[in-house]
């Protein structure tokens, strides 16, 4: 799976659950909308569902990156991120940071001329 190779992740079911009910087709705007990621929680009309996915893998990167540091292969942004804000911060901006890896995982499966799962 791209979006695993991207985030240095071996398997994961919140990415296999985001991937198949995120639709990575809407700009990243939109997509920020539908999870919730807007200043004022778009007026609590968001997916709750998805955003319960979504911070749960970024909350897990965030315990993976403090925990193993140098052992776990992790983009150097994310890094960056975890180390420099604090916990609440980092979870919030790793998650806008997942949602443009999924974006860039599903345009470069386009290119290559894979139809995407679940599409």
């Amino acid at each position: 799976m791209e979006v695993c190779r991207l985030l240095g992740l071996q398997d994961s079911v919140e990415v296999a659950i985001l991937t198949m009910e995120l639709p990575l087709h809407y700009p990243s705007k939109t997509l920020k909308k539908i999870v919730g990621l807007t200043p004022n929680k778009n007026n609590g009309r968001y997916n709750h569902c998805l955003r319960e996915h979504l911070s749960r893998l970024a909350t897990n990167i965030y315990i993976n990156i403090k925990r193993w540091k140098d052992r776990w292969m992790v983009p150097e942004e994310f890094s960056k991120i975890v180390e420099e804000l604090p916990p609440r911060k980092a979870v919030y901006k790793l998650q806008s940071r997942i949602l443009k890896t999924f974006r860039k995982a599903y345009f470069t499966v386009i290119e290559a001329g894979d139809t995407p799962a679940g599409r």
